[in-house]
């Protein structure tokens, strides 16, 4: 009696993407591979990281490409971010933490912040962002809704706010500035350990810091 083994090399389409995309990247080929999928006749790249804008430029690149090989498939294209590694236990529902820091003032973090939570967003990617500066927040005052109060189903847990497509939490949206601007260490930490932790936060691939 014979076995025979199915053969682990990948077929022309997958050989053909990832060649493509290795080169598009500039990557190892091997580190493209399992981004493809072939299924009934549609060939699916999940890329593990966000770049929706570059997606027209692959679909006609990789089209011309498969077309010179002889091949053809539909083409559909996804998104996975995985969740980073930490030796802290994860914040529920957040897969990945950005914290923008400076180790001076007035340098430009929260509008650094804000800008990169934006440009996370529009390649695709679940955003939310942090106000961490409990002294002088200012999270809310650049997504222009200062007035605005998380709501609370249990007086234990808050839901974050919408503003511009993504979510965000802050303590100026829960005390007046010039309460929060008395307080010191432990009364700061405690503040900002709760804001983390009892925001009801949805599925983010990113929530992004803003550091005092």
């Amino acid at each position: 009696m014979f076995f025979s083994r199915k053969s682990s090399k990948p077929s022309a389409l997958l050989q053909c993407a990832a060649d493509y995309l290795s080169n598009y990247f500039v990557v190892g080929k091997d580190e493209v591979l399992p981004w493809c999928e072939e299924a009934e006749g549609t060939l699916t790249i999940t890329f593990p990281f966000t770049n929706q804008s570059q997606w027209p430029f692959i679909e006609a690149g990789l089209t011309e490409a498969l077309k010179n090989k002889k091949l053809s498939a539909g083409l559909s294209f996804k998104t996975r971010i995985h969740s980073g590694q930490t030796t802290k236990p994860p914040v529920t529902n957040i897969r990945n933490i950005i914290a923008v820091a400076s180790g001076k003032g007035g340098v430009g973090k929260s509008t650094t912040s804000i800008n990169l939570a934006f440009a996370l967003m529009q390649e695709g990617a679940r955003v939310g962002i942090l106000d961490a500066d409990i002294y002088g927040p200012s999270v809310p005052i650049m997504l222009g809704n200062t007035g605005e109060r998380p709501a609370t189903a249990d007086n234990k847990h808050m839901q974050p706010l919408q503003a511009h497509g993504m979510v965000a939490n802050s303590i100026g949206y829960l005390v007046p500035a010039e309460d929060a601007a008395i307080w010191r260490g432990p009364m700061a930490s405690k503040a900002l350990s709760q804001i983390i932790n009892e925001t009801l936060w949805p599925v983010l691939d990113y929530l992004i810091v803003d550091m005092p």
